[in-house]
């Protein structure tokens, strides 16, 4: 049987460089950036859960009342590794989700294409235990991790997220070659977003 797919968004940063609540910048259908990049990996997923910070209340209003899941992680200002196995703790714990592979996804890169979504999402269902789309000779986003990968995620601190352990298990990784130059491309600056 398939392993079923949690979609998780970590949406938990301060947005320094940008100047603002980046997460709530309109972005080109209008909707704020956080909510877009939460529909996309949703429409790849089985059930996504947004991992925000705790004090983020209009962050919170909006995805609720897209009808997303949220999750407020305590330590998200310590780092996107905090905020990524506090979410992996969670899922473990509920037992509609102990045998989901995941679907990781950063809310700052709206412009990740469907197929890619899907691509990555399908070869979860399939059993493949970490994989990675990859435009050109570089690997971006979205990341898969089957069920087998994700003990190693719970014990992720500071801001690195999940790249050092990318970069262990590389060999075991499957890369999937799109014609999908969003993988790559998040938004840290106003200009960022204006160049879209």
């Amino acid at each position: 049987m398939a392993p079923s797919v949690l979609g998780i968004l970590l949406a938990a940063g301060r947005s320094r460089r940008f100047g603002a609540d980046k997460r709530l910048a309109p972005w080109i259908d209008g909707q704020a950036l956080v909510v877009h990049s939460a529909r996309a990996l949703a429409a790849a997923a089985d059930r996504t859960l947004v991992v925000i910070r705790a004090d983020d209340a209009a962050v919170a209003g909006a995805l609720a009342a897209a009808g997303f899941d949220v999750l407020a992680c305590p330590d998200a200002d310590l780092g996107m590794g905090h905020s990524l196995a506090f979410a992996i703790r969670h899922a473990l714990q509920q037992p509609e989700l102990q045998d989901s592979a995941v679907l990781l996804a950063l809310a700052d890169m709206p412009a990740i294409a469907a197929s890619s979504y899907m691509q990555v999402s399908a070869a979860l269902r399939a059993g493949v235990p970490l994989v990675r789309p990859r435009y050109g000779v570089r690997a971006g986003h979205p990341v898969g991790f089957g069920r087998s990968e994700l003990a190693a995620l719970t014990a992720l601190e500071g801001d690195a997220g999940a790249r050092q352990l990318l970069v262990d298990a590389a060999a075991r990784c499957q890369f999937l070659q799109v014609e999908d130059p969003g993988v790559l491309l998040d938004i840290d600056t106003p200009e960022d977003l204006a160049a879209f």
